[in-house]
């Protein structure tokens, strides 16, 4: 448990340069697309998105789901994310804070669930994986 909060401290500190990094922007570009090829949601699916940051991958998918639950345990990131929210009056998305070493998913049902570069942070990965599936219709 130290080591995630070391590492979420660090997160935090990241939070407003986090999209500075092309990289970054790059990844989450690749990997909406291929959500959207895969899946194909054509906006009739809620979706949750698992260790969002400020939140990259869910705003290239923004107009691929109907609402977008976008989660993590850094206020900083999810600080960030809100800020970006609002400045782009996106309407479908609901970010909050989640630490899912320390409790249980308390959110709706959902269609989807997808991460990126988060479940390496995990320490019971096997915990993780139920929680998404009792997230799912």
């Amino acid at each position: 448990m130290l080591i995630l909060k070391k590492q979420n401290m660090n997160f935090d500190e990241q939070a407003q340069v986090w999209d500075k990094d092309p990289k970054k922007i790059e990844r989450a570009k690749v990997v909406a697309k291929e959500i959207i090829n895969f899946i194909q949601p054509y906006q009739k699916l809620s979706a949750f998105e698992f260790g969002c940051g400020t939140g990259l991958l869910s705003f290239e998918l923004k107009d691929s789901f109907n609402r977008i639950t976008l989660a993590d345990n850094s206020e900083e990131m999810i600080k960030v994310l809100k800020e970006k929210i609002k400045a782009a009056g996106i309407k479908n998305f609901d970010p909050l804070i989640i630490d899912l070493n320390e409790e249980d998913i308390t959110i709706s049902m959902q269609d989807v669930v997808y991460t990126l570069m988060a479940l390496h942070y995990m320490p019971d990965i096997d915990k993780t994986l139920k929680a998404f599936n009792s997230t799912i219709k």
